[in-house]
């Protein structure tokens, strides 16, 4: 009887865990969604300078790259390897840009809309 109960007490405890393990996993997923779409809206300031629209996400990469490209220029003699670490993060993200844009344009063609 009482080996009976303590197995009850810990399954009651081992599902509090998992319930309390999927309600932080679905706080998590939910705010990375909430970022993701703040990312993907128009940045309004970058939008008037540059005369079409551009999104948050796009704005962060660019700028990402920028100072990827400056580390890199500024590390090349001291620190060799930096720079080159550093011009091959560059490069990952041009190439994630370059291919963000070609999915936005796909869709554009298609008649999505884009935020």
């Amino acid at each position: 009887m009482q080996q009976t109960s303590a197995i009850q007490a810990q399954e009651a405890q081992r599902t509090g865990a998992e319930l309390a393990f999927a309600d932080v996993k679905s706080t998590v997923i939910n705010h990375l969604a909430a970022i993701s779409r703040w990312l993907d809206r128009k940045s309004e300031f970058y939008s008037r300078i540059a005369d079409f629209t551009v999104t948050r996400r796009t704005v962060l990469r660019v700028n990402l790259i920028t100072v990827c490209f400056f580390v890199g220029v500024a590390a090349v003699e001291a620190a060799p390897v930096a720079s080159l670490l550093s011009a091959a993060c560059a490069a990952w993200m041009v190439r994630r840009l370059n291919k963000s844009e070609m999915k936005e344009n796909e869709t554009a063609e298609k008649g999505g809309e884009i935020l």
